[in-house]
């Protein structure tokens, strides 16, 4: 046995609202708590997105009621569309601890770009999905011609990531900070 302080996951899916038939607020903590996690941060990517003061409340006041400390990040677009920025100062004072399109990545740099302003004005953490889908679909197809797998390259992480489509994304994002 191993005594030390509780864990902290800074990226996680509960799942919750709107996919709990994989995951939800309550089965999550108790996962998390198993496995020594005491602090976990949510993900934006649920149904609906975390892009609003209500969603936003009502997943923090469930989280409340766990036996570990939940967090919440926000979308940085509405519908985790890349397009229209959330009110990042109210779901700041609503209680987003950071803004992400998780799962999806901001191609449009101009908008990349403002959201990363916009956090770096209130002080908040802005998190970003680094892979080009141009070269998922790419990849996906050519080792599907190749290979024969048994399971679909758009679907399994290891295969679907060459080093390329996050490097380029990876670099946008860093010229854009400086």
């Amino acid at each position: 046995m191993i005594v030390g302080p509780g864990l902290i996951d800074t990226h996680v899916h509960f799942r919750d609202p709107g996919f709990t038939y994989k995951e939800d607020i309550h089965t999550g903590s108790l996962a998390a708590a198993k496995g020594g996690f005491t602090t976990v941060v949510c993900m934006a990517n649920t149904k609906p997105t975390v892009d609003n003061v209500d969603t936003l409340k009502d997943n923090l006041t469930r989280g409340k009621q766990e036996k570990i400390r939940m967090y919440q990040a926000a979308a940085i677009s509405h519908s985790l569309k890349g397009q229209d920025e959330v009110d990042m100062a109210a779901l700041k004072e609503a209680g987003a601890c950071g803004f992400t399109d998780d799962g999806i990545p901001l191609t449009n740099a101009a908008f990349c770009y403002r959201a990363m302003q916009n956090a770096a004005k209130l002080d908040m953490p802005i998190s970003l999905h680094e892979e080009d889908p141009a070269f998922i679909k790419t990849t996906a197809s050519t080792m599907e011609k190749y290979l024969t797998l048994s399971v679909s390259t758009a679907h399994h992480p290891s295969l679907r990531k060459p080093l390329s489509q996050e490097t380029v994304c990876l670099r946008c994002a860093v010229v854009l900070m400086l």
